[in-house]
């Protein structure tokens, strides 16, 4: 009994030591991505403020795309740490797919070189409508890397089987190692230079917690969600 004691303590030791070292990487990693953002925003403001009290023209619409695209980069880092991090019970109503994939694609700030086509149809789903907007904005942050400054395109493909709901991202982009293909789904695992490895892991649990799947195939990178929807309701609406 003391000998299985003494193993147990030691197990629950090794999994504190692990959760301590995975809470150390993640920090360090969110404080290396955050100071760059932070820094453009410090900047901007000391050359508004520079401006103002040499009584120039200030130009400051100039300085507030930076401070925007800044705050955006914040704010999806911080998402992706509390999509994964935080447990909280999902606010389940009747949602559009189509108003959900809008609002992602406007959270993801797409380029100009990238060109997003939509589903033509619109289908009703019950979902927490914050946490797939969350999960979407990922996913196509994703696509959006992996196409960089190419000309290129994200494909949204939606479809009904039985009393599922299947959603489809393509994009264009470089596409995915075999190597990597069983691990972009880990906690903290990247191929970006800047990034907390927590976005394509937040994916996943949104898409669990709501009894649904996500898979993956590449190339062409081919990310594959199955939701269950209502049974209560009528599945497709009338574009």
């Amino acid at each position: 009994k003391n000998q299985t004691k003494l193993i147990m303590q030691a197990q629950n030791e090794l999994v504190k030591k692990e959760k301590l070292s995975t809470i150390g990487e993640l920090t360090a990693r969110i404080s290396h991505d955050l100071r760059n953002p932070l820094s453009a925003i410090q900047l901007s403001m000391q050359n508004m403020e520079m401006l103002i009290d040499n009584k120039r023209d200030p130009k400051i619409e100039e300085y507030i795309p930076v401070i925007n695209n800044a705050l955006s980069r914040i704010n999806h880092q911080i998402n992706q740490v509390l999509g994964f991090v935080k447990t909280t019970s999902l606010d389940m109503k009747l949602v559009s797919i189509s108003k959900i994939l809008q609002e992602s694609i406007a959270n993801a700030n797409i380029p100009e070189n990238i060109t997003v086509i939509l589903p033509e149809n619109d289908f009703s789903l019950l979902a927490s409508k914050i946490q797939l907007e969350a999960a979407f904005s990922n996913i196509l942050s994703n696509s959006i890397d992996a196409i960089g400054k190419n000309i290129g395109s994200i494909i949204i493909r939606a479809r009904t089987e039985g009393n599922r709901l299947v959603l489809e991202f393509e994009d264009s982009g470089t596409g995915i190692s075999k190597e990597n293909m069983d691990k972009i789904f880990e906690p903290l695992f990247t191929t970006k230079q800047q990034g907390t490895g927590l976005g394509l892991a937040s994916v996943k649990s949104i898409v669990e917690a709501h009894k649904g799947t996500i898979s993956v195939k590449s190339p062409p990178t081919i990310f594959t969600i199955t939701l269950p929807q209502d049974p209560n309701t009528n599945s497709h609406i009338t574009p």
